[in-house]
C-alpha cells in the first residue's frame, strides 16, 4: 500500500463494453452447478425436465451469491437458454432468457448484464457464461465481458491502459498469487509501443501485468492502488527501498510473488533493481552465451510437479539463485490399455522448476526422442516427443 500520496496521480478509467469482450483471455470463476432448485429463488416456467442451477460469487456485498438457471427451449434441445438474476432480487419469473451463442472457440451466453455490490454501491457488470465441454461432462465458468480503459501517466510518459477482472468475481483489484488459473488475480494492460495492441507473448513483458501493489515501468518502480470497482487507480513513485540483484545471466526476467502480489522484474548486464523483501520465483527467463557466442534463452515456471517455488530474499547485494542449468529430464510412463503406453517428458531446472522453453539464437531446439531397447540392447522404437 502507498504510505505517501504527495506525488500520487489519480487515473480515471471508463467502463468499456466491446463486441469481442476484453482484449485478453480471462480465466474467470468456475460456477457451482446443481440439478436441485435453489431455495428462496422464484423460477419462471421451465421446459427442461432437468434444468441446471448455477451459482457465482460476485462483488463484495453482504450477499455475493448470484443465481443462473439453464433451460431448454424445447425438450431435448440441450441447455440453450439462460435465466440470470441480473438485479439480485431472487425473482426470475419475468426475466427474459439469454440464448446460446458461439464466438471464436467458445460457446455460451453473453453479454449477461448484472448489477453487483462493490464498495457499498450497485455497479454495472457484464459477464459471459462459458460452457466448457469435457469428455463426460460440461463445466461452466463466468468470465468478465467488460473492462475499464483509459490513459495513465508513469513518469514523463502516458500510455493507453486496460484493467481487466481476470478471475471473474466482479472486483478489479485482486492481487495475483501465482501463474496458475486460480491464483492469477486481475491484470493491467499497457500499450507501451503505441501499436494499439496489448502484447501478451513476451515473458514478463511491459504490456501485460498481473496485479500487484508495485510495478516496474521504464526501469522505475511505482506504487499502485486500484479501486475495487475498476473505475480508476492511483500511481506514485515507490516508497519501497530498492536493492541490486546480481545474476550470472546477462539478461533476466522474473515473475515474483509476495504479500504484495505479483511483480514482473527485468534486468540487464547481470543486474536488476528489486524492492527489498521476500519473494517466491514463480517464473523466470534467463539469457546466456556459450563459448562459441551462441545466444541461449531458457524459460521456466513454478514447479507443477510438486514443491514450493524457489524462495528469493532480496537485500543489499543479493544474488539470484542459479536458474535453469543443469537441466534434468523426467520421463513419466503410464499404461494406456493393451500394449500401449502414454509417455510424457518434462525438463526441470536446478530448483525443480519446469522448463517451458529453450532456444538457441532464437530457434527452438529440435524435439527430443525416446529410444526403446529390448533385453538384448536392440533398438525397437525411436519415438519423437512434441512440444506442448
Amino acid at each position: 500500500m502507498m504510505t505517501s500520496t504527495a506525488r500520487a496521480q489519480g487515473v480515471s478509467l471508463r467502463y468499456t463494453l466491446d463486441p469481442g469482450g476484453p482484449p485478453v483471455f480471462t480465466s474467470g470463476q468456475e460456477l457451482l452447478a446443481s440439478d436441485k432448485p435453489i431455495e428462496a429463488v422464484k423460477l419462471p416456467p421451465l421446459h427442461s425436465k432437468k434444468p441446471l442451477y448455477l451459482t457465482a460469487k460476485l462483488g463484495d456485498g453482504a450477499d455475493t451469491a448470484f443465481t443462473f438457471v439453464l433451460d431448454e427451449s424445447e425438450p431435448g434441445a440441450g441447455y440453450d437458454l439462460l435465466y440470470a438474476d441480473s438485479s439480485h432480487t431472487r425473482d426470475l419469473t419475468d426475466v427474459k432468457p439469454y440464448r446460446l451463442t458461439r464466438w471464436r472457440y467458445y460457446k455460451g451466453f453473453k453479454p449477461v448484464r448484472l448489477l453487483i455490490q462493490v464498495g457499498g454501491a450497485r455497479t454495472l457488470y457484464h459477464a459471459a457464461i462459458v460452457a466448457e465441454e469435457r469428455p463426460t461432462s460440461t463445466d461452466y465458468r463466468l468470465q468478465s465481458w467488460a473492462y475499464y480503459s483509459g490513459e495513465a501517466r508513469f513518469g514523463d510518459k502516458s500510455y493507453p491502459v486496460a484493467l481487466v477482472d481476470s478471475n471473474g468475481n466482479g472486483l478489479f483489484n485482486d492481487l495475483s498469487r501465482g501463474l496458475e488459473r486460480d491464483n492469477a488475480g486481475d491484470v493491467l494492460l499497457m500499450d507501451v509501443n503505441g501499436d494499439g495492441k496489448f502484447d501478451q507473448e513476451e515473458f514478463a513483458g511491459p504490456e501485460f501485468r498481473y496485479c500487484g501493489r508495485r510495478m516496474q515501468v521504464d526501469g522505475r518502480y511505482y506504487d499502485l492502488e486500484i479501486q475495487p470497482d475498476g473505475s480508476g487507480f492511483r500511481v506514485a513513485p515507490t516508497t519501497a527501498k530498492l536493492a541490486t540483484l546480481h545474476s550470472d545471466s546477462s539478461q533476466i526476467a522474473l515473475m515474483l510473488v509476495s504479500k504484495d502480489g505479483m511483480l514482473a522484474v527485468r534486468g540487464e548486464n547481470g543486474e536488476a533493481q528489486v524492492p527489498v523483501g521476500d519473494y517466491r520465483i514463480v517464473g523466470w527467463q534467463v539469457e546466456r552465451r556459450d563459448r562459441d557466442g551462441n545466444r541461449w534463452v531458457a524459460q521456466g515456471s513454478q514447479n507443477r510437479l510438486g514443491g514450493e517455488p524457489p524462495l528469493l530474499s532480496v537485500k543489499a547485494d543479493a544474488s539470484l539463485p542459479r536458474l535453469g542449468s543443469p537441466l534434468r529430464a523426467q520421463l513419466a510412463v503410464q499404461p494406456a490399455g493393451g500394449r500401449e503406453f502414454d509417455c510424457q517428458l518434462n525438463f526441470t531446472g536446478a530448483s525443480g522448476e519446469v522448463i517451458g522453453q529453450v532456444t538457441r539464437n532464437g530457434q527452438q531446439m529440435p524435439e527430443p526422442h525416446v529410444r526403446i531397447l529390448n533385453a538384448g540392447g536392440k533398438e525397437i522404437a525411436n519415438l519423437p516427443f512434441h512440444y506442448g
